[in-house]
């Protein structure tokens, strides 16, 4: 069993002060991120010594380990989200009360990192208000320490305590699994368990001495040296654009077991640096200050509506460090070791009711939708504006290529008219405005289709990635041209999409999300630099092959771009008394679109072909409108509402005008 090490909870301090600087945005920190994968280390080499040496002296139980489990992580983790709770049952929006609730029952069951996985990448703008993000590594450790006694308790049974053997090879298998997650999804790799274990696994082959320890202190003086190196070049040279865990996180991994290896041997020059007061007690209240730094961040940033100063942010890390240090000394010590508060079976009753409160109270939430009540009706008026739209499960407004080569297409326009005339093309922008356009042929008497599918804009010929490629494009796109060749009463064909962002390939503003990239035939170097060559040549030959058939071709180019979540912001800046920030210009909105225009304009000198400008009716002032009377006109940062796509109807009235 390992005796205490002042110089492990000094690594501890290594790991959290840069997690705590990367959430604050100091710059030269960029790859803090990496300091959980310090901990993850430090857990593996701690715990797998626990049990090993249990085994081997058959002393082990599951209770025992999980009574110290329950010890060590219940009571901060659970005081935190008691406070957290009532701050946020007070500062949230109801929705965002109610996501709040999912994560709070996702973290009570140590679960978290299977719904952000599902719902928010862990770099990005929106991942900075969910205040409960940071709980997806605890989820991560409490599945291994579910998993793993019971694995070596079977080697220990099985396979004659070959423990170096058996965990090398886990380990290894789930670098492996890593380094294939980061290139194929980035997020599950990131957040799940299986492509995490190896983290862990190098500081379990450590405890389980797969590498003999060195009694020369200036060879391990050298390895802690490089060690400490390894982690400060990937805490300063990595950032969110880092291709992350994979073979990337190898760097600050093996140095953290550099030193713990060093000093397993004894003292060496980092291990002593390491073991001094500060840095140890730094390396106790660690855990707390994880628990509590970010939901401070989070929730001030939600409040403020902005950016954090660096006042601000000063004063809510000061905040967190004395959080910390109050929960390590009167929630987590109190509990700790077998004397603490508590008999094991006491314990165990009072953690799983806590659970159980957690849960019913998360889920109440849920199923309230995060009570809107509560809200003033101001607040109320602007969150009901923003949720004037279709429904998310809209049946219309994801065609699948199955659904069109059957021809069961939604209609739209005047439901008198027998034959449609008209077809709808298009990704989710397309589908904001599908009302608007079935609207104006309403009024003209034709009848139309839709065939629209989130993420694939009318490009054919192009692969997407980054940006729900999963829906395969490309055979949606071939199934609307091949419904059309069959097609000779639908004369009228109207493209949109979001052109921007394909031919960028860069979020706008504050919007979260990948980069996309484009890629054809022509052009396979995966770079956001060709996206300009690829977006053109794609509709080009998306308008080239409508043409061919005999269509009249309607480009709608892009609507503005705010960048920041319109409803959201404004609801909050009423709520708190705050000025929103400024729409984009005009000028920012045509410095945006600059290569789609240029595209746009060039297909308008068709024959054919006419281009419709959105911003000719939402940016008719120096500044793009984004509300009206009051009303949000986006239900996020780039998708109309039904009321920001009525405006539009007059400008899609020229459609039907012969």
């Amino acid at each position: 069993m390992h005796h205490y090490r002042a110089d492990i909870d000094g690594l501890r301090a290594v790991a959290i002060v840069p997690v705590v600087l990367f959430h604050a945005g100091a710059s030269a920190f960029s790859g803090g991120f990496v300091g959980v994968d310090v901990f993850f280390v430090i857990s593996g080499f701690l715990i797998t010594g626990l049990i090993r040496h249990e085994i081997d002296t058959g002393r082990f139980s599951l209770a025992n380990f999980y009574e110290r489990r329950v010890r060590r992580l219940f009571p901060a983790l659970f005081a935190m989200l008691l406070v957290v709770t009532v701050f946020a049952a007070w500062l949230l929006l109801p929705a965002d009360l109610a996501d709040y609730a999912k994560s709070v029952l996702a973290t009570s069951l140590f679960a978290s990192n299977f719904l952000f996985w599902q719902e928010a990448g862990y770099f990005g703008r929106a991942a900075e208000e969910i205040p409960l993000l940071h709980t997806w590594s605890l989820a991560v450790e409490e599945q291994f320490y579910i998993l793993f006694p019971l694995f070596l308790t079977f080697v220990a049974a099985r396979c004659g305590k070959r423990y170096v053997a058996a965990t090398a090879l886990v380990t290894a298998a789930s670098f492996l699994l890593s380094v294939v997650g980061v290139a194929v999804e980035r997020d599950a790799a990131f957040y799940l368990a299986p492509s995490r274990a190896w983290e862990l696994g190098i500081g379990a082959l450590l405890a389980l001495g797969a590498l003999p320890v060195s009694h020369r202190k200036q060879l391990r003086s050298l390895v802690a040296l490089l060690g400490i190196a390894a982690i400060a070049c990937s805490v300063t040279l990595y950032s969110p654009s880092t291709a992350f865990p994979g073979a990337a996180a190898l760097l600050p991994c093996l140095g953290a077991g550099a030193i713990i290896w060093a000093g397993s041997g004894g003292h060496n020059l980092v291990g002593d640096a390491l073991s001094v007061r500060p840095v140890v007690l730094t390396g106790l209240v660690s855990y707390s200050l994880y628990l509590w730094h970010w939901p401070l961040l989070t929730l001030g940033r939600y409040h403020a509506v902005r950016d954090l100063t660096t006042g601000e942010t000063a004063l809510l890390l000061s905040l967190s460090v004395i959080a910390a240090v109050a929960s390590w000394r009167y929630v987590e010590r109190p509990f700790r070791g077998k004397s603490g508060l508590l008999e094991r079976r006491q314990l165990f009753g009072v953690a799983l009711s806590v659970m159980a409160v957690a849960v019913i109270a998360s889920g109440a939430a849920i199923v309230a939708d995060g009570w809107p009540a509560r809200s003033e009706p101001a607040v109320r008026r602007i969150i009901d504006g923003g949720n004037e739209r279709r429904s998310r499960d809209w049946e219309c407004g994801d065609t699948t290529p199955a659904r069109i080569r059957s021809g069961e297409l939604c209609r739209t326009g005047s439901p008198q008219a027998a034959t449609p005339t008209f077809l709808v093309w298009g990704d989710s922008h397309a589908r904001a405005m599908a009302d608007a356009i079935g609207a104006a042929g309403a009024k003209a008497g034709v009848a139309g289709q839709l065939a629209l599918r989130p993420g694939c804009a009318p490009l054919r010929d192009a692969e997407v990635s980054g940006h729900d490629a999963e829906h395969d494009c490309n055979a949606f796109t071939e199934a609307v041209l091949d419904l059309l060749a069959r097609s000779p009463s639908v004369t009228d064909v109207v493209l949109a999409g979001r052109w921007a962002l394909l031919a960028e390939g860069t979020r706008y503003g504050h919007e979260s999300g990948e980069t996309v990239i484009l890629t054809d035939s022509h052009s396979k170097a995966g770079s956001p630099a060709n996206n300009h060559q690829v977006f053109a040549r794609a509709l080009r030959r998306s308008v080239t092959a409508l043409l061919a058939q005999g269509k009249r071709v309607w480009l709608v180019a892009s609507v503005p771009e705010v960048g920041w979540d319109v409803p959201s912001v404004l609801a909050r800046s009423q709520r708190f008394g705050r000025v929103p920030p400024d729409p984009p210009t005009r000028a920012e909105y045509t410095a945006r679109q600059e290569h789609v225009l240029a595209v746009l304009n060039e297909l308008d000198t068709l024959p054919g072909v006419v281009v419709l400008r959105p911003d000719a009716v939402l940016c008719r002032d120096t500044r793009c409108a984004v509300t009206r009377d009051g009303l949000p006109l986006y239900f996020d940062s780039h998708h109309l509402t039904l009321r920001g796509g009525s405006l539009l109807e007059p400008l899609f009235a020229q459609i039907f005008t012969r």
